[in-house]
């Protein structure tokens, strides 16, 4: 859900024409797909999870991206131990966006904690978005 609003955001801004936002997790079962719930909500926010399939980060990944963000500490230190060359552009989302907040994994909680989720994503989105325009060529981690 994050990567595809995160994705929506990116579009409405001309300076980050070319940012590619990609999705992948650290216990993810390749291809599956989007919980129902998630479809459900994204697309009442006009986003289609259809087509979206699970995928397991891997080092090619980490080393084509500019920048990593997780959703919690957990994860990130997880990945900063799997992929320490790389430590240096990971960070939680919340951190990039100047905030603290741990965000809730949602999955199988049902629709009112996918609902909380993305309520708590939205702000710290736009302020991730707010930043990178800021450092269009600079996006790297606190």
């Amino acid at each position: 859900m994050a990567a595809a609003l995160l994705r929506q955001l990116v579009e409405r801004e001309p300076a980050l024409a070319d940012t590619r936002i990609e999705s992948a997790g650290i216990a993810a079962s390749a291809g599956d797909p989007a919980a129902p719930d998630a479809i459900a909500l994204m697309r009442r926010r006009g986003l289609d999870l259809d087509a979206h399939r699970a995928r397991s980060i891997d080092g090619e990944a980490v080393r084509g991206a500019e920048l990593i963000l997780t959703m919690t500490p957990d994860h990130l230190d997880t990945l900063r131990r799997r992929f320490p060359e790389a430590a240096n552009k990971m960070c939680t989302l919340a951190e990039y966006a100047g905030g603290t907040e741990v965000i809730a994994d949602p999955f199988r909680r049902g629709m009112p904690v996918y609902e909380a989720c993305v309520a708590q994503l939205e702000p710290l989105l736009a302020q991730v978005v707010e930043r990178l325009r800021a450092t269009s060529s600079e996006s790297s981690c606190p």
